[in-house]
């Protein structure tokens, strides 16, 4: 919230639009001058790494459990023989990013596309998150003869929330439709900028449609997951597994 606040008062919209992924040293170099002008690009790497412990470890753990109940593949739940950890899981997650990050450097065409889809990244988001909340309304509908308090707490405001989300996210793909008159491979194109997390869905939705037919998950049939200790493959005596 500061850092927002700090860039749309002190840079100007066609600053921020010709920095771009550059504002922040930029910004460092308008508030002070040398060494202090380097403490955004210095803050700025502690938070790259905080970021990737955030979301490393919680993906390739969340993908582990989702491997156990065959609903991704069986090498997401390959586990470190002695630590316990989902190490060959993580070892993916850190050598995608590695090699699209290569490929960005060396192809402009997919820099503009990553480009892109950060910047409709929002659009997932409000989608996933509205959908969560919506389930958490329907899983505790039977709150609703509980009580006025219970009812609005476990199924009113998930509910709204849900409304809100969705709405937001209806109105931000509306934007991207009516932003461009034809499709360009371009970031600010917006046909292509919806594209982007159109095609993340349709891909889960084939995901999900694998895992279901492909791999017979029980989790589609009982929504619930895998027994850990009716498989061989995850030591469940560990308490990090």
């Amino acid at each position: 919230l500061f850092a927002s606040v700090a860039f749309q008062r002190e840079m100007s919209l066609a600053e921020l639009i010709h920095n771009g992924p550059q504002a922040l040293p930029y910004l460092g170099e308008k508030l002070a001058a040398e060494p202090w002008a380097t403490l955004p690009v210095i803050a700025l790497l502690f938070s790259a790494v905080a970021s990737v412990q955030a979301s490393l470890i919680p993906m390739a753990r969340g993908l582990l459990a989702m491997g156990r109940d065959r609903t991704m593949g069986p090498v997401w739940t390959r586990v470190h023989p002695r630590y316990g950890t989902p190490a060959a899981g993580t070892a993916v997650l850190v050598a995608i990013p590695a090699v699209t990050a290569v490929l960005a450097v060396a192809i402009p065409k997919l820099s503009d596309m990553l480009l892109a889809a950060v910047s409709a990244i929002g659009l997932v988001v409000a989608l996933y998150y509205g959908l969560t909340a919506l389930a958490c309304a329907v899983r505790f509908r039977s709150a609703l003869r509980e009580g006025p308090r219970e009812a609005l707490l476990a199924v009113g405001v998930p509910a709204a929330s849900s409304l809100v989300l969705l709405g937001l996210g209806g109105y931000l793909g509306y934007s991207y439709l009516t932003m461009s008159d034809h499709f360009e491979l371009s970031p600010d194109n917006g046909w292509f900028m919806f594209s982007l997390p159109a095609g993340i869905v349709l891909a889960g939705l084939v995901m999900a449609a694998v895992a279901k037919y492909g791999r017979r998950s029980p989790y589609f049939a009982t929504g619930r997951g895998t027994d850990a200790e009716t498989l061989t493959t995850l030591p469940t005596d560990r308490e990090t597994v």
